[in-house]
């Protein structure tokens, strides 16, 4: 990218969710600032009061941001609704592009940035009795194999594996989602919009859950 840029992130994937604010230009991505949304379940609720109160921490208004970065899931179906709802009536409103990425890819995104394996499996909570896996190949970050699974029934690769905070894998590394992450992810990958219609705006849409049964280990 060419110019300076404030992104707004946003992920609603989890029950808890939350923001973040970035700057983003030439020379590189810097986080300006980011919070939670405290309580489970209440995004439609505290989502507009946390995004004045983090834009105001750095004396930013809405009018600011140029681009906004929504969590595209799989993860918490209220929650990607909200988070989407908000993103088409948000950016429609002053006029930005909306980059969508995938929860599961920014946290593959962001172990592989650090380490040297070559494949790395990437597990999300849907429901308590739901897991929804995928497994990334470095470089390209192809999906090599995904699927829903009853906690119960998946079978653990050998290699590595990012849970969320949800799942209790002794050979897991924790690493959940969140809005720094996705900022990081759409940074990372470079595909960026220089404006988007309204056809566009209204077509996007999350992906809750998704993928054909398949075992890793077993492929």
């Amino acid at each position: 990218m060419d110019k300076k840029e404030i992104w707004l992130s946003l992920d609603l994937s989890t029950p808890k969710g939350g923001l973040a604010i970035h700057s983003a230009g030439p020379d590189g991505l810097s986080r300006l600032g980011a919070t939670d949304l405290e309580g489970p379940h209440r995004q439609s609720e505290l989502l507009l009061p946390a995004i004045d109160k983090l834009l105001g921490s750095q004396s930013l208004s809405t009018l600011s941001i140029s681009r906004l970065i929504v969590g595209a899931g799989p993860g918490s179906f209220t929650g990607l609704r909200i988070g989407f709802a908000f993103a088409k009536g948000f950016a429609a409103a002053i006029q930005i592009p909306v980059e969508t990425i995938r929860g599961s890819e920014a946290r593959a995104r962001a172990y592989l940035r650090k380490n040297g394996t070559t494949e790395v499996t990437v597990l999300t909570t849907l429901t308590p009795r739901s897991l929804f896996w995928e497994r990334f190949e470095s470089g390209t970050l192809r999906i090599l194999g995904q699927g829903t699974v009853h906690p119960n029934d998946f079978v653990m690769p050998s290699d590595a594996i990012i849970t969320d905070e949800r799942i209790d894998a002794a050979k897991g590394i924790q690493l959940p989602c969140s809005a720094t992450l996705l900022a990081e992810g759409v940074f990372e990958r470079d595909t960026l919009q220089d404006s988007q219609t309204k056809e566009a705006l209204i077509r996007l849409a999350p992906d809750y859950n998704g993928g054909e049964h398949f075992e890793p280990g077993k492929r």
